[in-house]
Parts: structure tokens; sequence; C-alpha cells
């Protein structure tokens, strides 16, 4: 584990997830300022969540095939870039094409740094790849103070502080970075073992990808609901809140990449989404504020312990596509419950919030199925 360039790439991820972390503090402002409508904000979430990581894993493909030492100072660049912009445009299309711009930086970004972070961990693939989401998760949290505390002081054009920041750390990946890459192929399958890509093993994974996204999400958008509707908690309190489970998710990806090192990933994931389905069924039966919190606390710290153990188990089940691994268990995780989430939304309306919480209870169970489906990798590459 190279300690000096996994730190080199969780800050970068860091500066690449504050502007992905900036836009929906961004948001009310813009349409204040402009007189967007509902339909007009969200479309640009779409713009720079949804659609950037649907391509996301072609740019780890790309990268897998061909690396390049421009790729990671260019999407971060084009992340920051791309949101600074947001706080100075007029128009509604050069506004969308400015957020869209910065989520295809993030999505070129994401999968060849998680590429480089599984060349250079060594035998501590969970703890590497759990510092390097960390980074990101710190980033998100950080935006929307950095660019609230701008705009407090020089309107909407303060957002183009993101641009200088972006700029200065990708110079700083330029100056650190070799001047010729590897191939690809043979990078890849040096860090994983050297075996062949097994791509029935990672459809299985990728279905509790797309249940961890499922819950990821619907977490996010119905706990403040759930504790003020079923609680009577005030709205700022029930914000609050996923800044208090965040520090906790945080607490433990640390702690499952470092146990996934110890133990296996793939005993991680059991472990995880063992304890995440009964949590997850039990909530919508929580009598009291206080054992409603604890089981949201629990929940979070169930999901995020297997995170990182997610990823690395990807990048070994195609260990000659480690590109593609990673961006489609970091992009698509991503965008699979921005898909669900209309669903879950429709389900609150049509019948009650407590019955969303119920499809979330049975999509844990479908996560812990295929959790238990996950194979073995191939003999000579570590712990499974």
């Amino acid at each position: 584990m190279e300690k000096k360039k996994i730190g080199l790439a969780a800050l970068g991820h860091f500066v690449c997830d504050t502007n992905t972390g900036a836009l929906p503090a961004l948001i009310p402002f813009l349409a204040a300022a402009h007189g967007y409508s509902y339909s007009a904000v969200t479309g640009l979430m779409f713009a720079n969540s949804s659609l950037a990581s649907v391509v996301q894993p072609l740019f780890g493909l790309l990268a897998d095939k061909k690396p390049r030492r421009w790729f990671l100072p260019a999407g971060l660049a084009f992340a920051g870039c791309g949101m600074a912009m947001a706080g100075i445009v007029q128009n509604y299309v050069l506004l969308f094409l400015a957020v869209m711009l910065s989520g295809i930086g993030a999505a070129l970004f994401h999968p060849v740094a998680m590429r480089f972070v599984n060349a250079v961990s060594g035998q501590r693939k969970g703890t590497s790849t759990s510092l390097f989401i960390v980074g990101g998760n710190a980033g998100f949290l950080f935006g929307p103070l950095l660019v609230v505390a701008a705009m407090g002081l020089m309107g909407l054009p303060g957002v183009f502080i993101l641009a200088p920041l972006a700029l200065a750390m990708a110079a700083l990946l330029w100056a650190q970075q070799p001047e010729k890459a590897a191939p690809a192929s043979a990078k890849g399958a040096a860090a994983s073992g050297g075996s062949a890509n097994d791509w029935r093993a990672f459809g299985l994974l990728m279905f509790v990808v797309a249940t961890q996204s499922v819950m990821l999400t619907g977490l996010r958008s119905l706990t403040p609901l759930y504790l003020m509707d079923g609680f009577g908690m005030g709205k700022s309190a029930a914000a609050m809140s996923l800044t208090v489970f965040g520090v906790g998710s945080i607490a433990s990806n640390i702690i499952g990449g470092m146990l996934s090192d110890r133990f296996g990933c793939r005993r991680m994931i059991r472990i995880g989404y063992t304890a995440l389905a009964p949590l997850t069924i039990a909530l919508p039966f929580s009598g009291s504020l206080p054992v409603a919190y604890g089981l949201f606390f629990l929940i979070n710290v169930a999901l995020f312990l297997p995170f990182s153990a997610v990823v690395v188990t990807g990048q070994r089940y195609l260990a000659k596509s480690v590109g593609f691994a990673s961006g489609a268990t970091m992009g698509l995780g991503v965008s699979l419950g921005g898909m669900f989430a209309p669903g879950l939304g429709w389900i609150a309306d049509t019948w009650s919030l407590t019955t969303s919480l119920h499809v979330m209870g049975l999509c844990t169970l479908v996560g812990m199925a295929f959790a238990w489906l996950l194979p073995a990798r191939n003999a000579g590459q570590g712990k499974a």
C-alpha cells in the first residue's frame, strides 16, 4: 500500500465530489435567481448525476483499453470548471450543459482514480478503497458549506471559487503521475491476481449493487420525511439527521475496509447485508423516536460496512477490466437508486410512507440473497 499515492487520490476525490455536493445547495439559489420550475431544477440533478453515472463504466472501459496520463486531471478540471460556470451563465440550456460537463468530468475521474488506487494498494485493497471513498464523502459534505459561504460574500458568481480549486488539484495530479502509464490489461491483471474476467460472478454482484443503491437513495430521501411525519420532528432537525448519519457512515466505511482486508471482502458483504435486512424490516415498526433514530444509525452502519468490499470484489471478478468494474460498481451504484427513487415516492403517495419502508425491507432481502450467492475468486487472489 503506497500511502502517499492513496492520500493523493483521496484528496483528488475530495475536490471532485466537492463539486457534486455543491449542486444541491446551489439549486434553491438558481431557482430564485432565474425563476426555474421544479422540473427545471430536477433536470439539473439528472444532467449532473444520473446521466453522468451511466457513462461512468464506459470511461472505465476506455481506461482499461488505453490509459492516458491526462484522464485524471482532465476529469477533475471539467468537474470543477463546469460547476463553476453554473453561477455565471444566464441561459438554462447553457446551465444544463455546464452541470452536465461537471458530471461527465466526475464520471471520467472516478473509474480512472479507482483503477489507480487498485494498482498501488498492494494487499490492503479494502483499506485503500475505503480511504479513497471517504475522501469523496467528505467532499460531498464540504461542497455545500463552501459554495454557500462563497455566495454569501459574492452572490451566485462566488461559485466560481470551485474552478481554481479543481485546477490546482488537477495540476498536482498531473505533476505526480508518471510520464507513461503501463498497459491497462497488464497493470489491472497484476493488481488483481492475473485471472480472467468472471462476468457471471460480476453480474451477481451487480444485483447487490442495485439493492445497495436503492437503499442509499431511499434512506436519503425518506429519512427526514419519516422522522417528521412519524414523530413530529422539525424540518431542520430532520435534515440535520442526514449529516449525523453521514458522519457515522464514513466511520463505518473505514472500519469495513480494514476488516475486509483481514477477513475477506465476500465475508464483509455477507455480514453487512445479513445485518441490514432485519434492521430495515424492523424500521417501520419502530414505536418511538429514539428507537427509529437508533435503527437509522445501525442501518447506515450496516449499509456502508461492505461498501468498499463491493468495489474491490468487482475489481477482482473483472481482473482484466478494473476500470470498467470500478465505474460500474461506483457509477451505476449512484444512478440505479435514482431511477428507483420515483417509484418509492409513488408508493408513499399512493399508499403510505410506511409502505415504502416495507418495500425497502424486501429490497434488502434480495440483496442479502445475492450476497450469499457470490462465488469465491480463483485461487491465488487472497482472501475471498
